[in-house]
């Protein structure tokens, strides 16, 4: 399971601040309830880039470390380079296919696993981050809440656990 300590970090402290905003909410007006919902909105907005950016990163870190298993010094050299140019989305099926570039058996072991029906809620909450990352990153902003964020990146994880168990099969 990939321990990812920055947004572990991250959601511990917006976590701690979104906190303190609700105890205030029976003290406060209504325009600052607003302000409220707005600054937890901004860091759901944040938390969700940085869960994209790192689970972006985790994605890239497992395939460079399956590349240095390569023994000829120039194609490890080409595999990394091409890592670093080639695996920028990391949706489902992005996935599958940075795996397919190994095996297909690697592909199929990965789409068997985060297909299964008794895995569709891991599943939903990956997409749902990746989803809602894009519509922050493209100015429509962030749907989720804390707490849905909080959830689904605990759930999601499966899928990186997933990802790399199939990277290892050949």
């Amino acid at each position: 399971m990939p321990t990812l300590l920055r947004i572990d970090a991250a959601l511990s402290t917006c976590g701690s601040h979104i906190e303190d905003l609700k105890k205030q909410a029976p003290f406060v007006d209504a325009a600052t309830l607003s302000k409220h919902a707005e600054l937890e909105n901004y860091l759901v907005s944040f938390l969700v880039g940085a869960i994209y950016a790192e689970f972006e990163q985790y994605v890239r870190k497992v395939i460079l470390e399956r590349c240095e298993e390569i023994p000829d010094r120039g194609l490890k050299t080409f595999a990394r380079n091409a890592v670093e140019k080639t695996v920028k989305k990391i949706k489902i099926g992005d996935l599958a296919g940075h795996l397919g570039y190994f095996d297909i058996s690697c592909k199929e072991a990965f789409s068997r696993a985060v297909n299964d029906p008794l895995r569709s809620q891991e599943k939903a909450a990956y997409d749902s981050l990746i989803i809602d990352r894009h519509g922050f990153a493209h100015s429509t902003g962030a749907s989720m809440t804390f707490d849905e964020v909080r959830k689904a990146y605990h759930a999601s994880v499966f899928v990186l656990d997933e990802f790399e168990k199939a990277l290892s099969l050949t």
